[in-house]
């Protein structure tokens, strides 16, 4: 149990990585792109946005971290479009994902600490916008639509999309 505790505490004091300016620009423009569709935004979100990390993870860490093989790694290319396949190799549900996304409770005073898992065998861009908008729907609502189901944040006119139109040049990212 101590050890427990232990790990906990040390977790909560682990600095988080900078992000890249890649992924700082895409953070900023699928929360610019939630504002401007005028979505929740609970005075929670943004200190929450501030601890996220991003890992972009090879098919063993995307397995450690979320049970899924990484999509576009190897296990996902030898075991092509065989779920069983793919489940017998260790992919939890036999499921490929470019990314995933995680809530932490690791601080003493129990502030969520989101982490998305993104493969780094795929373009990064559009799976961490991807999976930084379910982050978003958890922060704002505490579900991260899973199923996909909000036309407001997955359709031709959702978040998503106007996100990944945006591309705020990388030299804005750091204003």
């Amino acid at each position: 149990m101590r050890l427990i505790l232990i790990a906990l505490v040390l977790g909560a004091c682990a600095p988080r990585a900078p992000l890249t300016p890649e992924q700082s620009t895409t953070q900023l423009d699928v929360v610019t792109a939630w504002h401007s569709h005028a979505l929740p935004w609970p005075s929670e979100c943004p200190a929450e946005m501030q601890r996220l990390r991003i890992e972009a993870v090879d098919d063993d860490g995307m397995r450690a971290a979320v049970g899924y093989c990484a999509s576009g790694g190897p296990t996902c290319v030898a075991t092509m479009g065989d779920g069983e396949a793919r489940a017998r190799a260790g992919c939890l549900l036999g499921i490929c994902a470019a990314g995933s996304v995680l809530r932490y409770r690791t601080t003493p005073v129990q502030h969520w600490t989101p982490t998305v898992y993104v493969s780094k065998y795929v373009p990064e861009r559009p799976a961490l916008a991807h999976e930084l908008v379910h982050a978003l729907a958890l922060c704002s609502t505490g579900q991260a639509d899973d199923s996909h189901s909000r036309a407001e944040l997955w359709g031709p006119d959702g978040v998503l999309y106007d996100a990944l139109l945006r591309e705020t040049s990388a030299g804005d990212a750091g204003r």
